[in-house]
């Protein structure tokens, strides 16, 4: 992730897709995260955190960004 995004493993978030020069990088999220109405993401900066809708990050800010979300089930 460094080499391609810039940030260590563990301090990523969707908006260091914007990162990605050659579009290398997957996007993987667990659908539990989906049943909220909210989704948080930080603007790379663990300082700060944003508060965006679920369905516009499905639907618009993904998309927006030229990717595509891989929905998995993460159970642990």
């Amino acid at each position: 992730m460094e080499e391609k995004i810039g940030v260590k493993p563990g301090t990523a978030s969707l908006f260091c897709l914007t990162m990605d020069k050659d579009n290398e990088v997957a996007l993987v999220i667990d659908k539990d995260i989906l049943k909220d109405e909210y989704f948080g993401v930080n603007p790379s900066d663990n300082r700060y955190h944003l508060k965006i809708r679920t369905e516009d990050v499905l639907k618009k800010i993904i998309p927006g960004l030229g990717y595509s979300a891989k929905l998995v089930s993460l159970k642990g």
